[in-house]
């Protein structure tokens, strides 16, 4: 029975350890869910231990680090902690200068976040432009330029891009640290005639929240076909010797002149040729 016993916080141990990556990342949306029950029943102390909590584990898409923010600054300033409820509507006001205290969370709530708000209205708000090509050749590499405001690269741990081609599936992943400025080249090889490169990058913070995002699309166009080549001067009049056909005169350039060509119609062999002449204006 001992044995038994020991052995069961093994298995979870090992359980625990071999957890795919992307349950990591859902494991603080289901934090969030949790927090969201506990303010429902009005227990705000949980709430907020749960929305760390939400955030510390990570993996929240740009809405649920946003909500996650907005409640912990409501619960925090419904509990009396007004320095910390300040710290978090911060965040949620450079994300979104318009985010909106849940309707529950009482007077003291509201009136801090506005007051927040209105302080923050000169910093701006958290945002990557992404510059992309809307069209490039196949098989050519597509040059990706994205921007933020230096003021809010602190707050970014670091900058993700995802590049996929539409009809292989083919993907290209790449990150950076925050810069105002960053550039990425996303390979040829997913540069495919009449097909098309969506392009996604974020921002992120230590956790792996999503804090803002942008999106693009690049179209790859059909490639070129190649014209006949034609020499300089080429025409059907430009010959130097006139043509023949079918018994018909052509009158092409002759040195000095204008030569007239005749073929006979009864045998292509008898050929004769007429000295240039100039006919005087009439």
């Amino acid at each position: 029975m001992r044995e038994a016993i020991f052995r069961v916080p093994i298995l979870v141990s090992l359980c625990i350890f071999l957890l795919p990556s992307s349950a990591h990342a859902q494991s603080g949306s289901s934090s969030l869910d949790l927090a969201r029950d506990a303010w429902n029943r009005g227990e705000l102390a949980q709430a907020e231990s749960l929305l760390n909590e939400a955030l510390s584990r990570g993996g929240l898409k740009r809405t649920e680090t946003l909500e996650c923010y907005v409640r912990l600054g409501s619960a925090r300033a419904v509990l009396g902690k007004k320095d910390s409820a300040q710290a978090a509507f911060r965040l949620a006001a450079l994300m979104d200068a318009n985010f909106v205290v849940p309707s529950d969370a009482g007077k003291k709530a509201v009136q801090l976040a506005d007051n927040v708000r209105k302080a923050q209205v000169g910093f701006g708000e958290l945002a990557l432009k992404l510059d992309v090509p809307s069209s490039t050749k196949p098989a050519t590499s597509i040059e990706v330029k994205v921007s933020m405001d230096g003021a809010h690269t602190s707050m970014v741990t670091r900058v993700g891009l995802v590049a996929k081609e539409s009809t292989s599936g083919k993907t290209f992943n790449f990150e950076l640290s925050p810069a105002e400025t960053m550039h990425f080249t996303v390979p040829s090889s997913l540069a495919l005639p009449n097909g098309d490169v969506s392009i996604h990058v974020e921002a992120l913070d230590k956790s792996d929240n999503q804090l803002a995002f942008s999106d693009g699309r690049v179209r790859v166009s059909s490639p070129k076909k190649e014209e006949p080549t034609v020499k300089a001067g080429g025409g059907f009049w430009s010959s130097a010797w006139p043509y023949v056909i079918g018994g018909f005169v052509l009158a092409g350039a002759a040195a000095g002149g204008v030569g007239v060509y005749f073929v006979s119609q009864q045998g292509a062999s008898h050929i004769n040729v007429g000295a240039p002449s100039v006919r005087p204006g009439g």
